[in-house]
């Protein structure tokens, strides 16, 4: 659900409206508007205790989506501290190499491999 809003009209009743965002170039035929709206209609919880077991359901969704994100992250960190350690360990052999030649050395010794 991307926007809700609910408006009360005394004597007239509530209106609630629901927003849901489609992708660029998403076409919504007519017959496919009312199977949408007749499974939303089809799923409304049958009391409070449905609803806070539809909210765990998607919390716990939402939770492991961030846990697989969160994996990935971590990998990709990893990934670039060896890339960081190895770049400090060619420049550094680099350093060591210009300052022992009297002819200063202007590439790295280490630029093939970064």
């Amino acid at each position: 659900m991307d926007s809700f809003a609910i408006k009360t009209h005394p004597g007239e009743g509530t209106e609630v409206l629901i927003g849901v965002l489609l992708p660029p170039g998403t076409s919504l035929a007519a017959h496919k508007l009312g199977s949408l709206t007749d499974a939303l209609i089809r799923d409304v919880p049958s009391g409070p205790l449905e609803e806070v077991r539809a909210q765990n359901q998607e919390l716990l969704r939402t939770m492991a989506e961030l846990s697989t994100r969160e994996e990935q992250l971590q990998v990709l960190n990893q990934e670039l501290e060896d890339t960081n350690r190895e770049s400090s360990r060619c420049t550094a052999i680099w350093k060591v190499k210009r300052s022992s030649y009297a002819k200063p050395i202007t590439s790295s010794p280490c630029s093939s491999r970064i």
